[in-house]
């Protein structure tokens, strides 16, 4: 009962530690983005408390009772320097990426048909640390599930007037 209790803690850990990576990788090199910082703010606190913690109980599968007692140590120390290591980059990249990002400025346009497609100014900028001015760019930005948007550069010079309807440049 034990050793399949063991499997099966070891098997999620696993998938969350996966589920991390991808989600990671995903909203940095495609255009889906979190709806809002209150999003984000959570999903880096889960991960936060959580991966490290998946890297360590993963040594539910990893240790083995048949292993002798110098390579149980072994992937203990490993475990816990690669949960050690998480903790530093996940500190790294909160606070190398974390006091810069997007906010909409204006929205230009309305999608006459999905209200929750627009075109907008977004504004990037890095708040007191950053001594320039901010720089802007209009972009398309759909709304995917209340959580996630899509965000991709938009063309105000061939808009269908169809299709967009004017926002009047009401301020976010």
């Amino acid at each position: 009962m034990m050793n399949y209790f063991n499997k099966s803690i070891f098997r999620m850990t696993i998938i969350l530690i996966a589920v991390f990576i991808v989600m990671t990788v995903v909203l940095l090199v495609t255009p889906l983005k979190f709806a809002d910082d209150n999003y984000m703010e959570r999903y880096e606190a889960i991960r936060f408390a959580c991966l490290p913690a998946a890297i360590v109980l993963t040594l539910l599968g990893t240790l083995k009772k048949t292993d002798s007692e110098a390579v149980k140590a072994i992937k203990i120390v490993i475990t816990v320097g690669a949960a050690f290591v998480s903790v530093v980059v996940l500190y790294i990249g909160a606070f190398a990426g974390g006091m810069c990002g997007w906010s909409v400025d204006k929205v230009l346009f309305y999608n006459r048909k999905d209200k929750g497609t627009r075109i907008v100014i977004r504004e990037f900028g890095c708040g007191a640390t950053d001594g320039g001015p901010p720089i802007y760019n209009v972009s398309k930005i759909t709304t995917i599930r209340p959580c996630f948007i899509w965000v991709t550069r938009a063309d105000t010079t061939r808009l269908d007037a169809s299709v967009w309807i004017p926002a009047d440049g009401e301020v976010n």
